[in-house]
């Protein structure tokens, strides 16, 4: 089984475990592409050791309140006149209006890969 895979089996096995109810709410690719993230610093480090890069290697650090999550394809819905995003999880988060770096009117849903969200305080 190769790495990607085991993660994202584990991504499921958490779900599934009672002591941690919150994860079941949050939607599957969410999940994924949280732990796709973690995978990817480690391996970072990893691979900058095994260079021998001068310098510090960029441990990775666990982030116990992270600002982000990143949804792919579902999880969420965009309005008619795509100015506002409504969240589909298990949260209820509710309905938000976009900050977006580009104009969605003229983006189809299909074309749309993936959804970040930010905290900004």
């Amino acid at each position: 089984m190769s790495n990607a895979m085991t993660y994202m089996h584990l991504c499921s096995v958490l779900a599934k475990d009672a002591n941690f109810p919150w994860v079941k709410k949050l939607n599957s690719q969410a999940r994924q592409a949280s732990a796709d993230r973690a995978w990817q610093s480690i391996q970072r480090f990893y691979k900058n050791c095994r260079l021998k890069l001068p310098g510090k290697k960029g441990y990775p650090k666990f982030k116990k309140f992270t600002r982000s999550v990143e949804y792919k394809t579902t999880g969420y819905k965009l309005s008619p006149d795509r100015k506002k995003i409504e969240f589909k999880d298990g949260f209820k988060a509710g309905v938000f209006e976009l900050w977006t770096s580009r104009d969605l009117v003229w983006y189809s849903e299909q074309q749309i890969n993936r959804v970040r969200v930010v905290r900004r305080e």
